[in-house]
């Protein structure tokens, strides 16, 4: 007896549709979703093999750690993985998705990788009844999360910027952390989430990054990938299609930066550049117990300001201001400032000298009429320099006493202050230090090593009041002291090995 061509049409739509919602490849075949290309717009997702392979690890919930060329179209990938989870993970699985994207910015979490979901869901071709259940899809409005209502569940992809909070009451089963190499407070989120993760089998899991210099968190995570129970997928630029040899050469040529940095953003080769200055982890371990003091001066309160202005190729001139009448001393004022004339920068620093009282330590580097012209009794001129000795002489004709010192040593002063709890900085309220503290490197001889320097030397000239070498001579060989009675808070931490 003949089947009846309906019944074997049905049975074929009813293979199609299976395949559909257990293969996110199969789907986007069948639905064309598009994304945004920076070539051509708006273009049906047709994924490359490592494209493919990612999404499919994203429906069967893989964890991987993708160390990756800068704009190859991972985290492109990863979110079409999630939006078709969003529609499919509860009706194969029987659990919802609720998935967290955590990225660097709120720009880059909202307006980058949530904006490629809405794109996606926005353009697939989407059956009647799964459209008039999504919500917040469009791509025109800034929302942070998108949602999909079924009978039994309520899905999500919710977005976030990396902060100490990202990862706290998470209930999420499904995680994106994108450029970890360049994310904030990455490890606190990495474990807060893990933690949620654990009560869900079969979590879609993705830390993704290109390298940002050697031995960060995000290194760590690709070198131990496996005691973590990741997978390690790296990516560099040949997994595009459409770069070849010309592509590289070009892109080089363009490249602002060296060889080497070319290599460590396409490449995957880390660079190395000096020993790290600190661990971010012994600064926030002696201020967690110790109250902010707050943005404003306290009146009685005496204070050190280090002043870094801007040299040629630089655009920021950087106040850092210390609280020294609080036990230990405590930074609690930094400030940028775009490009100014020598009028403006002196007038700047005359006005931070009246609102907060004390010594200050000027940046004459570059320019060394700066201190010459700002108006104040304590004010000392600090030359930055390369060598291995630390001098100090008087300009006769200014009155202006000025200090030579070797870049590696101030550093090393700052180093001990924060190392040993003698300086306090809270780093949650000046993320810009935290980063420069982050990336900073001491290399004998070399200059400007780290990102954000413009705030690591303001801070090293502001520590310059917490030695008593600054205030006895720079050549008397004496130790390196505070002159800070230890607390046993400071105790505990001395003893701590991190």
């Amino acid at each position: 007896m003949a089947i009846p061509s309906g019944v074997e049409q049905d049975d074929t739509s009813r293979r199609d549709a299976d395949a559909i919602m257990l293969d996110p490849v199969v789907w986007c075949e069948a639905t064309q979703p598009h994304i945004e290309s920076k070539k051509h717009g708006l273009i049906p997702f047709e994924p490359f093999d490592f494209q493919a392979e990612i999404i499919r690890a994203v429906a069967a919930g893989r964890a991987y750690i993708i160390d990756k060329s800068s704009q190859v179209g991972v985290s492109t990938a990863v979110m079409v993985g999630f939006s078709h989870q969003l529609l499919y993970r509860e009706r194969v699985t029987g659990v919802p998705l609720h998935c967290h994207i955590v990225a660097n910015s709120e720009d880059i979490a909202v307006e980058r990788l949530l904006k490629i979901a809405k794109t996606v869901l926005s353009t697939a071709e989407l059956p009647l009844s799964q459209r008039r259940n999504l919500d917040g899809i469009n791509v025109k409005t800034k929302n942070n999360e998108i949602r999909y209502y079924t009978a039994l569940a309520q899905n999500y992809i919710r977005a976030h910027p990396s902060n100490a909070a990202a990862g706290r009451s998470f209930d999420g089963n499904a995680v994106l952390l994108e450029e970890v190499a360049f994310m904030p407070y990455a490890e606190d989120v990495w474990r807060s989430m893990m933690r949620g993760l654990d009560d869900v089998e079969n979590s879609p899991t993705f830390l993704v990054s290109t390298y940002k210099g050697d031995g960060d968190f995000f290194c760590e995570c690709v070198d131990n990938h496996k005691a973590l129970g990741l997978e390690r997928l790296p990516i560099d630029w040949r997994a595009h299609p459409d770069r070849d040899d010309d592509w590289k050469r070009r892109s080089q040529m363009r490249f602002s930066g060296t060889i080497a940095e070319w290599e460590e953003e396409h490449e995957l080769k880390r660079m190395k550049s000096g020993e790290q200055a600190i661990d971010i982890r012994i600064i926030e371990g002696f201020a967690v117990d110790v109250p902010f003091l707050g943005h404003k001066p306290i009146p009685g309160h005496r204070y050190s300001k280090g002043i870094d202005t801007a040299g040629a190729g630089r655009d920021l001139t950087v106040h850092t201001v210390i609280d020294l009448y609080v036990r230990p001393p405590q930074l609690v004022h930094q400030k940028s400032y775009p490009r100014q004339s020598t009028t403006d920068k002196v007038a700047s620093i005359e006005a931070l000298d009246k609102k907060w009282p004390g010594p200050s330590f000027i940046d004459g580097t570059n320019d060394s009429a700066i201190p010459a012209l700002v108006n104040s009794r304590m004010k000392t001129a600090i030359n930055f320099t390369s060598g291995h000795r630390a001098t100090q002489r008087v300009d006769l004709l200014e009155a202006l006493q000025w200090r030579n010192i070797p870049r590696s040593e101030m550093a090393s002063w700052l180093v001990a202050n924060l190392e040993s709890g003698l300086l306090i900085i809270h780093l949650e309220e000046f993320p810009e230090l935290r980063e420069a503290l982050r990336t900073a490197r001491i290399e004998e001889g070399k200059k400007r090593q780290g990102k954000k320097v413009d705030f690591f030397d303001s801070t090293m000239l502001a520590n310059l009041a917490l030695t008593k070498r600054i205030r006895k001579g720079y050549d008397t060989g004496e130790k390196l002291t505070g002159g800070i009675p230890a607390s046993k808070k400071l105790k505990e931490l001395l003893i701590t090995k991190w």
